[in-house]
């Protein structure tokens, strides 16, 4: 085993260590053979297992235990949680402010088109008053979109007041 321990110090030396992870090697009777994290809780019935725990220091950690074919033997990594997720909690961070995005503007445009519908119907309410209050003269001002409904409404009641006005003239003259 002296060998393999050194091809392992190395192993770990020279590559783990210069990306930040955790390394633990258990022989087929269950023993640690190199080991420079907490991964004894990581492995167990000879099946991979993924596993979030905290080091001595209180940095949060994930590290997934893996058999090595038949052998008996784990191979373990480790590395620090929110390294390990930074991809995950980026899409995450950049899917929120696109949602965010996306609300505002559709808020917007929902504003825009209720102030564009209830403009004209405050116009037609405040028109009929005014002729209700005797002010047959009173001209309702068409809408900015003339071709919709409250376009043909407004019109129509334009119209309406025209032509009672002009009845009106003619009772007069009679």
């Amino acid at each position: 085993h002296t060998e393999e321990l050194a091809l392992l110090k190395e192993f770990n030396e020279s590559i783990v260590e210069s990306v930040n992870v955790g390394l633990l090697a258990v022989d087929e009777d269950g023993r640690v053979i190199r080991c420079n994290s907490p991964f004894e809780q990581m492995i167990g019935h000879g099946r991979s297992a993924l596993s979030r725990y905290s080091d001595p220091a209180g940095r949060a950690l994930v590290g997934l235990a893996s058999p090595l074919g038949r052998s008996g033997w784990f191979l373990a990594v480790e590395t620090e949680h929110a390294r390990a997720f930074a991809p995950a909690i980026e899409i995450t961070r950049t899917i929120f402010i696109v949602d965010v995005c996306v609300i505002l503007l559709f808020s917007v445009l929902a504003y825009k088109v209720t102030v564009a519908i209830m403009e004209p119907i405050h116009a037609l309410s405040s028109g009929a008053q005014r002729i209700l209050d005797g002010h047959i003269d009173h001209q309702i001002p068409p809408p900015a979109i003339h071709d919709d409904e409250l376009g043909l409404l407004t019109h129509t009641f334009n119209e309406m007041m025209r032509k009672l006005r002009s009845n009106q003239i003619e009772i007069e003259r009679d």
